[in-house]
This record gives structure tokens, C-alpha cells and sequence, in this order.
């Protein structure tokens, strides 16, 4: 994919997850890394909602800042959050990996909503027999 059909896509992506609710205000990046290793990343203080493709940061493999806004503030801790931060989202297209991030966001949105009428899961035998009885394809 080029650069300037990999920050078409992501604008659209993010600016479809705001408009369904999914982030609000500056909430969260977005990045992805280009064939030749470069990142192309949300700036900072950027809302999903008013991105412009030709305004993302370009960032080399060692995050230096190349091109574009000044990149998230963010861009530092990466490393470390990426590592030690609960989930990261990703897929083999930008496409997937927005499919992808919304699940994420409408599981935890259901836990949350039913967390206090309580609710019992599955215990290891009932995941078992569900496993046995629709195996993965």
C-alpha cells in the first residue's frame, strides 16, 4: 500500500470510529508502519474526528520525527506501553485491525454495563464443550 492510500485509510478508519462513538476527543492513537519500516502516526492532541492524511507524523524505525504535525506526545512511552499497557490491537489490514479494536470496545463496554446486575461466565468444562461442539475451521 502506498503512503498516501495508508493515511487515506487511516483518517477514514478514525474519523468512523468517532463518529460511531468509539473515541472521543484527543483519546488514543492510531499507527502503522509503512514497507519501508516508517511509522505514520496520530499528532499530538489530534482528534480521530478532524484528521487530515496529509498533516499524520512520519516517523523513522527509530521514532525520530520526519514529516507531518508534531507526532503524539506519546511517541516516547510507546515502547513501554505497548509492553505494559493491557491490549494492543493490530491485523493484517487497517481494515481488520478497526474490526478488530471495535470488538475490543464492545466487549469491555458489555462487561461494564452488566458488571453490576452480576453475571456468571463460563467455567473450563462448559468452554471445552462448546470447543468440541463448534470446533475452529
Amino acid at each position: 500500500m502506498s503512503e498516501q492510500a495508508l493515511r487515506t485509510e487511516l483518517v477514514e478508519w478514525a474519523r468512523s470510529m468517532f463518529y460511531r462513538g468509539y473515541r472521543s476527543g484527543g483519546a488514543g492513537n492510531i499507527s502503522a508502519k509503512l514497507d519501508d519500516g516508517t511509522i505514520i502516526i496520530t499528532p499530538t492532541n489530534s482528534s480521530f474526528g478532524d484528521l487530515q492524511a496529509d498533516r499524520l507524523s512520519k516517523l523513522d524505525i527509530e521514532g525520530n520525527w520526519l514529516s507531518g504535525d508534531k507526532p503524539t506526545k506519546e511517541v516516547a512511552m510507546h515502547p513501554i506501553l505497548l509492553s505494559n499497557h493491557g491490549p494492543v490491537v493490530g491485523g493484517k489490514t487497517l481494515r481488520q485491525a478497526f474490526f478488530n479494536a471495535e470488538e475490543l470496545e464492545d466487549t469491555a463496554r458489555l462487561y461494564l454495563t452488566l458488571l453490576p446486575y452480576g453475571f456468571t461466565t463460563l467455567n473450563k468444562g462448559q468452554v471445552q464443550e462448546l470447543e468440541t461442539r463448534y470446533p475452529k475451521n
